[in-house]
């Protein structure tokens, strides 16, 4: 698109050596800006960049960011996680793309022709330490991710601490309610490594599954999701 040469030509006059650095990620290299202005963030990483004192210029937007909503104002939406609009990240005019290989391979191309773009390599919200570290990375915030992720140790620390005998004794169901179903997560979603990580059991039957994200119960499989 023309916006998109626009933005590569601009991006192309502004690099040099002095203020940019490599940033290797997942498919590549990017050729990254020191100080990043106006990043644009892909799939499910707006709530790390913000974790990371970043306000980006654009996201792809839809009902798993509604938690943010409060943190949204000034953040456009380019389109949903699945088919992000090409067209709408090139009036952006974004210096920095963050994005991962599972959501915005097909994209790599195209996305790096509007902005250095740099995508981490992470398979499920398990991973968020991975996404974290490669954006805080990008992003010049390895200090900020460094101390993130400390404080999680330190509240974990914490927590077991209080728990005492009773955390090996407490196993924990992690469940989604939606109106005509009910999902359990388990250990390779994000709350199932915060349940992990905290030293808590699962219930036998949400251990060893063929599936390791998610499972869907009905009614007469409700038993599959008790704990204490």
């Amino acid at each position: 698109t023309n916006s998109a040469r626009q933005a590569t030509s601009q991006t192309d006059e502004n690099l040099t050596s002095e203020n940019v650095r490599v940033v290797e990620h997942t498919l590549g290299k990017a050729l990254v800006p020191i100080n990043p202005q106006r990043i644009l963030v892909l799939t499910g990483g707006l709530d790390t960049v913000l974790a990371l004192g970043i306000m980006p210029v654009g996201s792809v937007q839809g009902q798993q960011v509604n938690y943010l909503k409060s943190r949204l104002e000034g953040i456009s939406s380019v389109g949903s996680p699945a088919s992000p609009n090409l067209e709408s990240i090139a009036d952006l005019n974004p210096d920095l793309i963050l994005g991962t290989k599972l959501y915005n391979e097909n994209n790599y191309k195209l996305l790096s022709q509007i902005a250095p773009t740099v995508l981490a390599e992470v398979d499920t919200t398990s991973d968020w330490q991975k996404m974290l570290n490669k954006y805080a990375e990008a992003l010049g915030k390895t200090d900020r991710a460094k101390q993130i992720i400390a404080d999680y140790d330190a509240r974990i620390e914490s927590f077991q601490s209080q728990m005492g005998d009773r955390l090996q004794q407490t196993e924990v169901s992690i469940l989604r309610v939606r109106q005509d179903r009910v999902e359990i997560y388990l250990e390779d979603s994000f709350p199932g490594t915060v349940v992990m990580d905290a030293g808590l059991p699962r219930p036998p039957s949400q251990t060893n599954t063929e599936q390791t994200f998610d499972i869907e119960i009905g009614k007469e499989s409700l038993h599959l999701a008790d704990g204490d």
